[in-house]
Parts: structure tokens; C-alpha cells; sequence
């Protein structure tokens, strides 16, 4: 009568392993090989004694039956489970194995949810357990990275106390700081260059440091903080070192180069502020990219008067001179000359003539009078204006498609990255 019980025990424990789900947890998973033998035992031991059982059972002969054939059946599904869950890999037991299951269980998911919340606890816990610098991503973001990306100050500066390092980076070597200035996030910014990141390092698969990200999201205040931590002015992009199918390319661009350059209308808007402030820092208008383009080339292309004059005007005359009628682009045009032959409207014409001429002039008496301009004052949000907005969307859109100068842009409509075919 004893017996009975440990059977169906054994069935039952045997064939309940189909009910566990497809991804079988650690200590199920040990404990196979024993539920194997339990499970061929039943079958064994239900077979032999299968008529003395029968006597033994206090009910009828046919309900017997049917329990034995019940339990027997149940044993053999048993079988049939654990056989495939050998078939899986088996994970080895060594601590790296155990602290990923741990990983597992936590959730990438919720510690991600818990920085956008600011719960310090739950990623002290995970850091505690995988490293403050491993990656939390598929991205191989470190926690700091993603906190900076989602302007987390609190838990930035929490990651910062225990250690993590402000310069790692991702797969794609974006560091903490680049994906907290194309964002605009300037608290941690600031936080990380306090931090000891490096304004200008390091350079992402694509070739750009965090001032071109900065400067193509058209985040002044990030640019602004930059140059304040001696960023390069002038930093060019560098090589692009993206798998081929990525199809990404670099004109070898200086920071005005992106802040002159054809975008979509919400970044345009920012052009001139970024000028102004880039100027100021002492970035050239004379540079040239891979075209031979000078950031006055791209102002007078596309009929920028008011960031080509505040260009021209503050630089020192002799580089807007030597940017207005000397240097030459690779179709051998001055920006003079690109602009008498900009896709514009007579009066664009007329003012693009006025600044052209103009400009360098106003330099060299600010220039003879000693006077010095003060640092811009720049702004989070783009004070234009709605109605501005609108108008800068209709003359992207009617200008997209002409012209050797105008590029389109990689989808999420950013003014850093450019496709080989642009």
C-alpha cells in the first residue's frame, strides 16, 4: 500500500517537467538527470508489479486499471521530457554563469526603467553584481551611458561616486558624453566633464567627436559647455570606421561646417547661434572639407543672409575676405560666386550680395576700433518661433531635391551623419 504513493510520486514529479516553460531555470535544469532515472524507475516498477498492485488498491477492478494506466502513461511523458531537456546545454556552474542567470532574472528592462526613474537601488544592485562599467544594452551601453542618454542626472552622478568610468563607450563607440550632448542634456554634460571626460575624445565609428554631435543635434548650451572645456573649435570629423554597409562617409567636416550645412528645418534654425557661438571660440571660416567647401560656400548656397553676416562680421577680416573671393571648391566656385548663383529670389539675392560684400568690411572696423564682441547667449529651445519654423520646412523641402550641395540626411534627421550617396 506504501508503495503506491512513491510511484505516482515519481510519475507525477517525472511528467510534470512538460508543463515548465521553454526557457528552464537553473535548478530545474540540474536536477534533470535524476528526474530521467525516477521516471524509467516508475515505468519499471509499474510493469513488474502491475497485477500485485492491482489486488492490493481498496476499489474496483477496473478503476485500478485506469489508474495504473494513467500513471503509467504520465511516467512515460516524463521520460519523453526529460530525454529532450538533456538535449539542451547544459550552462556550466561557475560564478560568470550563475551572476548571468542573476542578470537574467533582474531584467535588462528594469534597470533600464529604473534610471529613467531615478531609482538609485536597483541599479546599485545590478552594478554591484555585473560591475559598474559592464554593459547594460545590446548596444553595449555601459548604466552611465544609457542615464546620460536619458538626461538621469541623479543617477549619473551616482554611477560617477561608485566609479564608473565618464569615457566608455558603446559598440559603436559613442561615449556617455556624446549621447548626453546630441541630446541636449546639459546638466550631465557638464556633470561628466566635471568628471574628467574629454571634451573632444573619443571618436565614434563614424568618425565624429562629441562637439560635431553636439553642434549637428543644434544643442548650443552643449556646445557652448564644449568650448568652455577647450574643445577644439576646429575639430574636423574623422575617417568613418562603420562597416561598409552602413554606407556612411566623412567630408572631413569642421564644427562650422555642420552648423552651416542644408538641414531639416528644426535644426536650421539654430545655425546662427551656433556660428556666433563657434566664431567667438575662434573657429575659421577659411577651412575647407574633402569638396573644398568653406562654411561661407554652404551659407551662400542655400541663402543663409543672416548666419553667412554674422560669419563674415566677426571673423577677422582677413579670413573673410579670403573666405568670400579666394578659396575655391572643387567645381573651382568662390562663395561669391556661389551665391550669384543660388536657387534664391532677387532680394535673397540682393542680401546675400550686401553681406558678402559687407561683412568683411564691418570685420575690419571692429577690427580697427578694438571691438570685441561678447560671448553669445545662447538657449535650450529655439526661440524663432512656430510660424519661423513652418517657413524654414517649406524651403528645405523645395530645395531637397536640387543642387550638388544639398544633402540629404540619414533618417531620425540628424545634421552629423552623411550616406555615401549624398
Amino acid at each position: 500500500m506504501a508503495a503506491i504513493p512513491a510511484v505516482a510520486q515519481a510519475a507525477v514529479i517525472a511528467g510534470g517537467q512538460r508543463l515548465t516553460s521553454a526557457r528552464v531555470s537553473l535548478p530545474f535544469i540540474v536536477l534533470q538527470r535524476r528526474f530521467v532515472t525516477r521516471s524509467i524507475s516508475s515505468c519499471i516498477y509499474l510493469q513488474r508489479q502491475k497485477y500485485d498492485v492491482l489486488l492490493s488498491l481498496p476499489c474496483h477492478r477496473q478503476e485500478a486499471n485506469f489508474l495504473l494506466t494513467a500513471m503509467f502513461f504520465t511516467a512515460a511523458f516524463g521520460i519523453v521530457s526529460s530525454c529532450e531537456l538533456l538535449q539542451c546545454e547544459e550552462p556550466p556552474q561557475d560564478e560568470d554563469e550563475v551572476g548571468a542567470t542573476n542578470h537574467d532574472k533582474l531584467g535588462l528592462r528594469s534597470i533600464c526603467a529604473a534610471i529613467e526613474a531615478g531609482s538609485w537601488a536597483l541599479v546599485e544592485a545590478w552594478t554591484k553584481l555585473h560591475g559598474v562599467n559592464a554593459a547594460l544594452t545590446t548596444s553595449g551601453q555601459t548604466a552611465l551611458a544609457f542615464a546620460a542618454e536619458r538626461g538621469a542626472m541623479f543617477i549619473a552622478k551616482s554611477l560617477l561616486e561608485v566609479a564608473a568610468d565618464p569615457s566608455s563607450c558603446d559598440g559603436q563607440r559613442l561615449s556617455a558624453l556624446m549621447h548626453a550632448g546630441r541630446n541636449g542634456h546639459i546638466p550631465v554634460v557638464q556633470l561628466l566633464l566635471d568628471a574628467g571626460a574629454q571634451p573632444d575624445w573619443p571618436i565614434d565609428i563614424f568618425g565624429n567627436a562629441p562637439i560635431h554631435g553636439a553642434v549637428g543635434f543644434g544643442h548650443a548650451r552643449v556646445v557652448q559647455a564644449l568650448l568652455h572645456a577647450r574643445c577644439d573649435p576646429d575639430m574636423r570629423t574623422g575617417d568613418v570606421t562603420a562597416p561598409e554597409s552602413y554606407g556612411a562617409q566623412t567630408l572631413h567636416e569642421a564644427p562650422l561646417h555642420l552648423a552651416c550645412r542644408v538641414k531639416p528645418p528644426h535644426l536650421e534654425l539654430q545655425s546662427r547661434s551656433l556660428v556666433a557661438l563657434l566664431v567667438h571660440f575662434g573657429a575659421s571660416p577659411c577651412l575647407q572639407d574633402d569638396r573644398g567647401d568653406t562654411p561661407a560656400h554652404l551659407l551662400a548656397r542655400k541663402g543663409d543672409a543672416s548666419a553667412l553676416w554674422t560669419l563674415l562680421s566677426r571673423s577677422p577680416p582677413q579670413l573673410a575676405d579670403a573666405a568670400v573671393g579666394v578659396l575655391r571648391n572643387m567645381h573651382g566656385a568662390t562663395a561669391l560666386e556661389d551665391a550669384a548663383s543660388a536657387d534664391v529670389g532677387p532680394a535673397l539675392h540682393l542680401a546675400l550680395s550686401v553681406v558678402l560684400y559687407g561683412g568683411p568690411r564691418v570685420a575690419k572696423l571692429r577690427q580697427l576700433l578694438d571691438l570685441r564682441s561678447r560671448e553669445p547667449q545662447v538657449s535650450g529651445q529655439c526661440e524663432a518661433g512656430e510660424a519661423a519654423e513652418d517657413a524654414a520646412w517649406k524651403t528645405y523641402n523645395a530645395r531637397l531635391s536640387g543642387g550638388p550641395s544639398l544633402l540629404p540626411f540619414e533618417e531620425g534627421g540628424d545634421g552629423v551623419r552623411r550616406r555615401r550617396n549624398s
